[in-house]
């Protein structure tokens, strides 16, 4: 549990063979290049000629109607060759082409067909031929539609003495509830002053094309023929199956996603360094991965797998990978939010989980509101939306539940199960959180949780110290044993006054041996480290720099303590706002009868669930960055960034 242990590799073999050992490699996902970083390679990379050609394969797949690749290449880095590939893509892409552009003309031959056909849809009743409406000489023709408005008033332009009959002779052929449409004509002489009153009117001229011949019914129905032609046309040259088989289509996708893979392994070259034609690539494996890698290496033909044997072989910064149970390997969100640890430091997740938990369950205790939360957390956030979060809120709505056993609380009904716990004997359960009595304890119980979190991390900073051979800093430092040893005589020295009365604290021994030597420790922590570190002190900025800042460190450290043990009041307080919260919705409820003490019960949940369900795990959350981190999590770490093929770049 905590950091995996990691192997430094070198594979190397001939420069002819990298690319299947890089496939295999990423493949395996199980290798990081070292530092995470390309080395300065003796590859002479070059222009990608790879990518312009995958970049026209997924065109040609998109145009083809696919959304994404329906494969990844499993198969041999060397069965295709880029030439013969780049010309299998474009002579599907050319014959593509070919068929978009006459798809672009057949979709606007087909609007002109449809515009017309709506056009003569109005015109089957006229028993002429257009051929010879559009023959007449003299006359200027104007074919379109006047509002119901404006026709009532083509009467009194009648006395204007043009030549129509009546209503200027304006041939109605179809009305549609809203317009007229219909024809007129003009002497060629007097139309534009015809066309100007029309206009008035709100006439709207349409343009009938030259294709339309006979008469409008007959120019219908040859207009829906040609309809009908273009659509079987359109719907032929947008079928893949017009334009490769089944098994040509299988292989432009097969060589699609071939180009992914191999446009991703071309990148990885540069993390290989080349030497008389061998490739050296060095990089780290988790040790548990190490015999799966290996034996993967070895069956590649003349490719061969060293470890480093020396310590002085490693590079200074190893990559991290986490390892962690079951239990707290959601909570690694948290610990990579605030940053990795670094190779050879404890791994803070396992205790982030535990004291987590434990603050979100202790601040929300509820049986039923715990319940509810677990749910929604396992089932609408992690298995329907995939975050990670879901996992962390299901592992803490079960202390959710525990505490709210022990407060006996079930979505705000207090005193559930205090039968059960008298009948076993156990007079002080359910604790009742707003007993005048209990509210003091709660807010005393608060600072001892915060006062056992801050010992626990100051032990774990003194053995990772140790650990790193940084004895200095374990011995002297704040976080170290003379910190720790300080922190815990004030406490005793403030609780033994307040509360226990036993009067250890008062011995004359205590204050000089226990609060002023590791105080004057701390105070000289940076030339005492240096002698315990190094056997030498070496003062950089003199010993009165090193005085004043000393003393103004000593003083900041006791505030840190100070301030750092009251903000877990903020968990008592919780406790009691929780309550208090629920106190109120109960409150109203009670006020009223019947369905509506239901609505109210479960409106009243539903807040409190959503509200302090938020706020009592940023609240969590905080305590265990700012109390427990900073006392002893450095968190320099590189991620463990293993080399593989992303699917992602092969989608369309």
């Amino acid at each position: 549990m905590g950091v995996a242990k990691m192997k430094y590799l070198n594979v190397y073999g001939p420069e002819t063979v990298l690319m299947n050992t890089l496939f295999a490699i990423a493949r395996a996902g199980t290798f990081a290049p070292e530092s995470g970083e390309a080395i300065h390679s003796a590859i002479h990379i070059g222009t990608n000629r790879i990518e312009p050609v995958l970049t026209k394969a997924k065109g040609l797949l998109k145009d083809l109607g696919y959304s994404s690749l329906a494969q990844e290449y499993t198969g041999p880095t060397g069965v295709y060759k880029l030439d013969e590939v780049a010309a299998y893509i474009e002579k599907y892409a050319v014959e593509v082409a070919r068929r978009n552009q006459r798809k672009i003309a057949i979709e606007s031959e087909l609007e002109v067909q449809v515009k017309t056909e709506g056009l003569l849809s109005h015109m089957t009743d006229l028993d002429i031929s257009m051929d010879e409406l559009f023959q007449v000489e003299t006359l200027k023709l104007r074919i379109g539609r006047l509002p119901k408005n404006s026709y009532v008033r083509l009467a009194y332009y009648a006395e204007k003495g043009f030549n129509f009959t009546s209503y200027f002779n304006f041939i109605v052929y179809d009305f549609d509830g809203e317009y007229y449409w219909g024809l007129y004509f003009a002497p060629r002489d007097s139309a534009k002053d015809i066309d100007d009153i029309f206009n008035s009117l709100y006439f709207e001229r349409v343009w009938v094309p030259d294709f339309v011949q006979g008469k409008p019914e007959e120019a219908l129905e040859t207009i829906r023929q040609r309809e009908a032609e273009l659509r079987r046309e359109l719907a032929e040259i947008t079928t893949p199956a017009g334009i490769a088989s089944e098994e040509e289509l299988a292989r432009i996708q097969e060589m699609t996603a071939w180009l992914a893979t191999v446009n991703q392994l071309y990148d990885m070259r540069k993390y290989a360094l080349v030497f008389n034609h061998t490739f050296y690539i060095s990089g780290f494996v988790p040790a548990d991965d190490y015999p799966a890698f290996e034996a993967l290496i070895e069956s590649i033909d003349t490719v061969h797998i060293k470890e480093a044997e020396q310590k002085q072989e490693l590079p200074e910064k190893p990559p991290v990978k986490l390892k962690n149970n079951w239990f707290s390997r959601p909570y690694q969100m948290f610990t990579e939010m605030y940053g990795l640890p670094t190779y050879g430091e404890i791994d803070p997740t396992a205790l982030v989980s535990i004291i987590y938990s434990v603050l979100y369950g202790v601040m929300f205790a509820d049986i039923g509101q715990g319940l509810a939360l677990g749910l929604v957390g396992y089932f609408f956030m992690y298995k329907k939306k995939h975050l990670a979060i879901g996992r962390i809120l299901t592992r803490a709505a079960i202390f959710s539940v525990i505490f709210g056993v022990l407060f006996g609380s079930f979505f705000g009904i207090e005193g559930v199960g205090e039968g059960l716990w008298h009948s076993m004997g156990i007079d002080f359960l359910p604790f009742h959180v707003m007993g005048a009595s209990n509210i003091t304890l709660i807010l005393l119980l608060a600072i001892g949780i915060g006062v056992l979190i801050m010992t626990v991390s100051m032990v774990i900073n003194i053995l990772t110290r140790f650990r790193r051979g940084m004895k200095g800093e374990a011995i002297f430092s704040p976080n170290g044993i003379a910190g720790l040893v300080f922190y815990l005589a004030l406490v005793f020295l403030v609780a033994d006054g307040m509360l226990f009365g036993t009067g250890l604290s008062g011995g004359w021994w205590y204050v000089p041996f226990l609060v002023v030597i590791p105080a004057v420790m701390m105070f000289l922590q940076e030339p005492l480290s240096q002698l315990v570190n190094e056997g030498k002190v070496h003062l950089h900025n003199g010993v009165g720099d090193m005085l004043l800042s000393s003393f103004f460190e000593l003083f900041v450290t006791v505030l840190e303590y100070l301030s750092n043990t009251v903000s877990f009041l903020r968990v008592g307080g919780f406790i009691l706002v929780h309550a208090g919260m629920m106190t109120v919705v109960m409150t109203l409820a009670g006020m009223a009868s019947g369905p509506v003490y239901y609505i109210i019960l479960v409106i009243g949940n539903i807040f409190v669930i959503a509200l302090e369900g938020l706020l009592v795990g940023i609240q969590a959350l905080r305590l265990n960055y700012y109390e427990v981190f900073s006392r002893f999590y450095d968190a320099g770490g590189i991620p463990f960034t293993p080399l593989r093929i992303i699917p992602d770049a092969v989608e369309l």
